[in-house]
């Protein structure tokens, strides 16, 4: 029988970290009004209904998000073919480094990952607004 060690978290999040682009958040408040750049909201949605988010974010939570970018899904999200560049975050990064590695995965380009998340968003001084929650596809 063969045995496979467990990998951990922080082990995962080193291999996502060595393939994904991060983005600090003066550079993605630069592309806030960039018409070909999608912020993505990995939370759920009772942290989205807490603080809000980005302006003009899409809300897509970290765990339907593999449903979301499969076209052949019932959950597909046609946003996910419509951007050039595509800019994921969380709370602190963790689920959106995960998600960004995913997200090439599925054969996104221009992926990036919000470096530090909504945590560093805020030290900045740059604000949140709501965002309105949608549960299945656009």
């Amino acid at each position: 029988m063969n045995v496979i060690s467990p990998k951990r978290l922080s082990q995962i999040l080193s291999e996502a970290e060595a393939v994904i682009t991060q983005i600090s958040v003066t550079d993605a408040r630069n592309l806030l009004d960039d018409p070909d750049t999608l912020f993505v909201d990995l939370r759920d949605v009772r942290e989205i209904e807490r603080l809000g988010g980005i302006q003009g974010a899409h809300c897509c939570a970290r765990g339907l998000l593999e449903f979301a970018m499969d076209p052949e899904s019932p959950y597909f999200r046609e946003v996910f073919t419509q951007y050039k560049n595509y800019i994921f975050y969380c709370d602190n990064g963790l689920r959106s480094t995960l998600a960004a590695q995913l997200a090439m995965q599925f054969g996104l380009q221009n992926v990036l990952c919000l470096s530090g998340g909504l945590e560093a968003w805020l030290e900045a001084g740059r604000r949140l607004e709501p965002l309105r929650w949608t549960a299945t596809a656009d």
